[in-house]
């Protein structure tokens, strides 16, 4: 609904910082089951944004079932496009780091954080 979209974007936002390498390593355990041949097409989905060379280079990692260094070209692009999307749909946000892409670890850090806050 719009109103609660609305709402959303008023809102301060709480950026989760969690390193590009954690995130890579978790990213490995959840896709590289999926194999070369669909890893492939969703890197060819993200061409165009990708660009040529790191397209290149991510297509090369899997080929050499580097699934690692696969997810850390792929994740440059995402980073770029979620900070892009959060600076421009949100004024005010607070960053937060962890070292633990666990959900619940991350879920009670930010129940302590917004604790801290008064919240």
């Amino acid at each position: 609904p719009w109103e609660l979209f609305s709402r959303m974007r008023e809102t301060d936002m709480v950026f989760l910082d969690i390193s590009r390498e954690l995130r890579a390593r978790h990213l490995v355990g959840d896709y590289a089951q999926y194999g070369q041949g669909e890893l492939r097409t969703c890197v060819l989905k993200i061409e165009k944004r990708l660009g040529g060379d790191r397209t290149r280079e991510a297509l090369e990692a899997i080929d050499q079932e580097d699934y690692y260094q696969t997810a850390m070209i792929t994740l440059h692009y995402y980073d770029k496009a979620y900070m892009y999307s959060l600076e421009k749909n949100h004024e005010h946000y607070q960053v937060l780091s962890s070292l633990d892409v666990d959900p619940v670890h991350n879920a009670e850090l930010l129940i302590l954080y917004e604790k801290e806050r008064g919240f």
